[in-house]
């Protein structure tokens, strides 16, 4: 009987403390493994708005890859790194590697251990920037670092989060621009991908 209670009180609570209404875009979290280009984590139907949480582990030499998959053409999609603007990220600024199978050529430095043929770009963190967005759906403050905007033939993207000087951190990877209506679910989603964030489950 308590723990239905419990539970009543916990929904009602959620429901005031959060914004109402559906998610405007999709929470992903990192999986278990997803350290190699090969064992990259798929984040399916990247052309929708959503927002990847990540941690980066202490070394040079370590990197999370993914592959962003599109299953449209998707013209001006913006893709953005982040991290949360907090103490614990003050002095993480990770770089973002993009490649893409239509260039032949990689811009930039790679890290140690990342293939040297498959084309793309290094995007580098700019120190002076201090742009900061705002993610209402789970109250929290991101500081904009690498971010271009493209547009998205149908298929894969394989892209990597490292960070230069070995610090590692929390992270957030923000792609596509297209809202999903998901009706009443995108509320729960929205409390599961709140206490994450909160609680830092990821």
């Amino acid at each position: 009987m308590w723990k239905n209670i419990s539970l009543f009180i916990f929904f009602c609570l959620a429901f005031f403390v959060l914004p109402v209404g559906s998610l405007a875009q999709t929470y992903v979290f990192e999986g278990p493994v997803h350290n190699s280009f090969t064992t990259s984590q798929v984040i399916s139907h990247a052309e929708n708005k959503q927002y990847i949480y990540g941690y980066l582990s202490r070394g040079i030499d370590t990197a999370d890859y993914y592959t962003l998959d599109f299953t449209e053409y998707s013209p001006q999609v913006q893709l953005s790194l982040l991290v949360p603007d907090n103490e614990q990220s003050k002095t993480f600024r990770p770089s973002l590697i993009f490649t893409d199978s239509g260039l032949s050529k990689m811009f930039g430095e790679l890290p140690f251990g990342f293939s040297a043929n498959i084309g793309g770009r290094v995007y580098v963190w700019d120190e002076n920037t201090e742009d900061k967005i705002k993610d209402a759906a789970v109250s929290e403050n991101l500081l904009q670092g690498p971010s271009f905007i493209k547009d998205f033939s149908q298929k894969q993207y394989t892209i990597a989060v490292y960070d230069p000087a070995g610090r590692g951190g929390r992270y957030v990877i923000a792609v596509g621009n297209k809202i999903t209506d998901r009706g009443f679910s995108g509320f729960f989603e929205k409390i599961v991908a709140y206490l994450r964030v909160k609680f830092s489950l990821y």
